[in-house]
C-alpha cells in the first residue's frame, strides 16, 4: 500500500512543479514522468517503512481504527516523494551565504526530523501496532 498518490504530491507543491520535476529530459514524454512519480512514491514509502520497522507500528501504517494511512505518514510521503522529483535536477538554488540548500530544503528537515521522532518514540501515531 502506498502512503500517497499523485494528487496529495501534487497538492503539496502543485501540479505545474510536479510535471516539470517530473519530466527530468525536458520531452514532456508522459511514460516517463508516470515512471518518475511511482518511483518517487515508492522511494518515499520506503524510506518511511526503514524507520516503522524499527518502531511498534504495523507496516504498513494504518490507523488505529483500520481507516487508512495517518495523514502525518500521508504528508511525509508526499514531502519525500516531491523533494525526490525536485533533487534529480541538483541543487539549483543557494542560501544567503552560498550554500547549495534549494527552497524546500526546509521540507527535508522537516521530514527528517519527523522521522527521526518516529524512531525515537517521541512521536506517537494513532496506527495499528504490533506484527
Amino acid at each position: 500500500m502506498s502512503y500517497c498518490v499523485q494528487s496529495d504530491i501534487e497538492l503539496e507543491f502543485g501540479a505545474t512543479n510536479v510535471g516539470e520535476w517530473a519530466d527530468i529530459d525536458n520531452d514532456a514524454s508522459a511514460p516517463t514522468k508516470a515512471a518518475r512519480i511511482a518511483e518517487a512514491i515508492l522511494v518515499a514509502d520506503e524510506e518511511i517503512d526503514e524507520i516503522l520497522r524499527l518502531t511498534q507500528f504495523r507496516l504498513a501504517a494504518t490507523q488505529a481504527d483500520g481507516s487508512g494511512t495517518p495523514k502525518t505518514i500521508n504528508r511525509l510521503a508526499r514531502v519525500i516523494a516531491g523533494l525526490w522529483l525536485y533533487e534529480a535536477r541538483g541543487a539549483v538554488d543557494y542560501t544567503r551565504d552560498g550554500s547549495p540548500k534549494h527552497g524546500h530544503w526546509w521540507r527535508r528537515e522537516w521530514a527528517d526530523k519527523y522521522l527521526e521522532q518516529l524512531r525515537s518514540g517521541e512521536r506517537k501515531l494513532d496506527a495499528l501496532v504490533g506484527i
